[in-house]
């Protein structure tokens, strides 16, 4: 299971923006939304 989740992740990291233009503008929206969260949590740390 865990190979598999890290295999994902990685494959999320690659193709984020594919994905987001693939699924439509609603997920796009919120996959980007998703990122600034992160952005912002790196930041505060």
């Amino acid at each position: 299971m865990n190979k598999k989740n890290q295999e994902h992740s990685r494959m999320d990291n690659r193709n984020q923006e594919e994905f987001a233009f693939e699924t439509g503008d609603f997920n796009a929206q919120q996959i980007l939304a998703l990122m600034e969260e992160m952005k912002k949590s790196k930041k505060k740390k």
